[in-house]
């Protein structure tokens, strides 16, 4: 396969296509089986492993079994850091984009009649990304949608576990402790934020609350 043909493969916006510039938001009528097929090919064979991750990011996010289950491999193997960089911070925002992947799979499940099936299949690998984010720097708010909106609360206990961990070792994560915090209060855990914030010897005001 030649670097064109993935680049395709990882990257390519049919050019009926004006919703979107990014692949793993396309339609489900606008991903060919051809192209479905070709990423399968590369999980499968490639030994690259930023073109696993791509591939699989993308056919997880479209909601394919296959690439859920190399993403998650790829995600247990501990060896998909610094594979996605935030250009404007220079952090690492891999996890970021596993974490969205996981959401679209649910997302995309859940309009075939599968969502709870999908719900209890994510835990586990979300779970492993929350853990993630307790000690290096990235977003994890993509979660926040689907609690609020879609009732997944079993995700409750480790955002708070998370935060307690952040305003323990990472006081200085100023917009992941803001949006969490801001967060859980908008679902009524005040008491919760005022007495981790309180044992940390800060105030709401410290993270612009």
């Amino acid at each position: 396969m030649s670097s064109k043909e993935i680049d395709d493969l990882l990257y390519g916006i049919p050019t009926t296509v004006d919703y979107t510039d990014l692949p793993e938001e396309l339609d489900e009528e606008d991903i060919p089986s051809e192209r479905i097929d070709g990423l399968l090919n590369i999980i499968n064979k490639e030994m690259d492993i930023y073109l696993l991750f791509r591939a699989s990011f993308l056919l997880n996010s479209w909601g394919i079994d296959e690439g859920f289950n190399k993403m998650t491999e790829l995600l247990f193997s501990d060896k998909i850091s610094y594979l996605i960089i935030n250009n404007l911070k220079s952090l690492d925002d891999t996890y970021k984009h596993a974490l969205s992947s996981y959401i679209s799979y649910w997302a995309v499940n859940s309009d075939h009649g599968n969502g709870e099936k999908a719900r209890k299949k994510i835990y586990q690998p979300i779970k492993i990304i929350i853990d993630k984010a307790n000690i290096q720097p990235f977003q994890i708010n993509s979660l926040f949608w689907v609690i609020k909106k879609e009732g997944f609360y079993e995700y409750i206990p480790l955002l708070k576990q998370h935060l307690t961990k952040l305003l323990r070792y990472h006081m200085n994560m100023y917009w992941e402790i803001h949006d969490l915090s801001k967060f859980l209060l908008d679902l009524g855990f005040s008491e919760f934020i005022n007495k981790i914030f309180y044992q940390n010897n800060k105030g709401l005001s410290d993270y612009g609350l």
